[in-house]
């Protein structure tokens, strides 16, 4: 489509293996870099906890014009924009260096890159979490993300029913996938009902594996007629394409999507003339998500129980316990000597910060 971009989700944007959405502030109790409570009652694609109106979504009482560009300015997250003017107001920067936390790789400029006071690993000491790798294409390095999960399309077969079929020989060969062992359908009072064993939405892809009758010599064309239904023996819609093939050697593949909320599919033949076909086979497409070994999350929060958007309690990176944590402390374990130097830096002036701060790179 001219005109649309795609923006690839990012949950960790500096690679620290700290969850953005943790460095800004918001919950987030299981570690997996997405909001805890994901409701969103107006639709607009902020979860209603963050969200600074509730009515101007495509699903609200009062949609803002035009959507989504609207949207911008009115569905504004509470966390950054908390006067809800449309402008971003607040977005932690502890270390006051012009470089938001959650693209921070020191947030509180002690000289000790946050991934490693999260308890990460850092070898090389660029900052960034190491041995990176990001399966499922969040943002979110996998060894700290607890949901490596991806999207892939899987398939899944039809199975022949007898019961509502008739006059069909070799039916139990038009069940599973393509094989080239085919149901004959060889007369116009021949009905071969397919059963997915579950309802298909509308709009799901299906393909049928089949030819024209093989015995025949070839010219004509054989028209095969596709009804859909929910019940294997009554209320069929007949399908508006109707396929076509010349084809008596070869198994072609129709793609057909369906038309109505669909279980079983019955096929039979247009015409008593040149219509017999050979049917091998029929599978449809979905959408499935497989995950695989999750990582460990290096930082997590306690939940939000006044549901203020804020955690309670950080359940770990506090060693101190003060409330603040260890990557944002000065001194983690409050013992008066500041993490820079007990980390070997330097800190003339005692004020926690690493000496001769120089950020070329902007990092």
């Amino acid at each position: 489509m001219i005109g649309q971009e795609t923006f690839r989700a990012v949950l960790d944007s500096d690679n620290d293996g700290i969850p953005d959405i943790i460095e800004i502030g918001g919950t987030d109790s299981n570690g997996n870099g997405r909001v805890d409570d994901e409701t969103d009652t107006d639709f607009d694609g902020l979860a209603d906890i963050y969200d600074n109106d509730l009515t101007d979504g495509t699903n609200g009482s009062s949609p803002c014009s035009p959507i989504p560009g609207c949207l911008g300015s009115s569905s504004t997250n509470s966390l950054i924009d908390s006067d809800a003017d449309g402008v971003s107001d607040f977005l932690l920067d502890t270390d006051g260096d012009g470089i938001l936390d959650y693209l921070d790789l020191d947030s509180d400029n002690d000289g000790i890159p946050d991934v490693v006071e999260v308890g990460g690993v850092d070898e090389d000491g660029d900052g960034i979490a190491d041995n990176y790798l990001d399966q499922d294409n969040d943002g979110y390095n996998d060894v700290y993300d607890p949901e490596v999960c991806r999207d892939t399309n899987s398939n899944a077969a039809g199975n022949y029913l007898n019961g509502p079929s008739n006059g069909i020989v070799n039916g139990s060969n038009a069940s599973g996938f393509a094989n080239n062992d085919f149901a004959q359908v060889y007369d116009v009072a021949d009905l071969l009902v397919i059963d997915f064993g579950t309802v298909l939405d509308v709009g799901t892809k299906y393909v049928i594996s089949w030819r024209r009758k093989n015995s025949y010599s070839f010219g004509p064309t054989a028209d095969m007629v596709v009804e859909e239904s929910t019940s294997p023996s009554s209320g069929y819609s007949t399908h508006s394409v109707t396929p076509q093939t010349t084809s008596i050697t070869n198994f072609v593949r129709d793609t057909l999507f369906t038309e109505n909320s669909t279980r079983y599919l019955r096929f039979s033949i247009l015409s008593g003339t040149n219509d017999d076909i050979d049917f091998d086979a029929v599978k449809y497409l979905y959408d499935d998500t497989v995950c695989i070994t999750p990582g460990v999350a290096s930082h997590v929060t306690g939940p939000d129980t006044d549901n203020d958007g804020a955690p309670n309690s950080y359940l770990v990176d506090d060693s101190d316990g003060d409330g603040i944590r260890d990557y944002l402390d000065l001194d983690a374990d409050n013992d008066g000597i500041p993490d820079v130097v007990e980390a070997g830096g330097t800190d003339v002036n005692s004020d926690g910060r690493a000496d001769n701060y120089s950020d070329s790179d902007n990092d």
